[in-house]
């Protein structure tokens, strides 16, 4: 395997671009990468342990982690949000007490945010295909996930993987917008 991500800082966004090679002598299919994004250092950000101000997008609408996830506020628990169109993978047969498949998929490969004012919000995300969207909220890690799905790659074949860290004043609707922008300029 071989990765090689560029990323551009700019003032509201941190473009990411990763180009994957299968050095490998199989074809990959439905393989994903872990791309996850660190808020441990931000406290107005990382003090969420209820999830009422992480976001994902369910049933058209804009929707707290509160609101959907039954497991919301244990002390320690990664939850996966897998996207409609994938559902069914085998790595969800792996559940345990603080790793947990969210028992309603949410739209779009994109996880939210806000800080305890609502000034800023905060997300990560990918153009599709994407697995799922994933949250950490324990003592040592607090920190969002998206992670882009490798439908099916041969030896020697390259893609490249696009997405965003975007950093935008407001609350998750700013973003949501933001993100709904790129998404169409990422899949025309």
């Amino acid at each position: 395997m071989s990765f090689q991500v560029a990323v551009t800082p700019g003032p509201d966004e941190l473009p990411i671009n990763i180009d994957v090679e299968n050095m490998s002598h199989e074809t990959w299919v439905d393989r994903f990468i872990n791309c996850c994004f660190g808020l441990w250092d931000a406290p107005d950000l990382a003090e969420d342990k209820m999830m009422q101000r992480t976001f994902v997008r369910q049933d058209g609408q804009l929707r707290s982690l509160y609101k959907i996830n039954p497991w919301a506020g244990a002390e320690s628990l990664k939850t996966f949000y897998p996207l409609q169109n994938h559902q069914h993978h085998p790595c969800w047969q792996i559940q345990t007490s603080i790793r947990k498949l969210c028992p309603r998929p949410v739209e779009e490969g994109i996880m939210m945010t806000s800080s305890i004012d609502d000034q800023f919000t905060v997300s990560v995300a990918f153009s599709p295909p994407v697995l799922c969207i994933f949250n950490n909220t324990d003592s040592a890690f607090a920190c969002i996930h998206a992670m882009p799905l490798i439908i099916h790659l041969k030896h020697g074949q390259c893609m490249r993987v696009t997405g965003k860290v975007y950093f935008e004043r407001g609350g998750p609707e700013a973003c949501w917008q933001q993100y709904n922008s790129d998404l169409q300029l990422w899949t025309s």
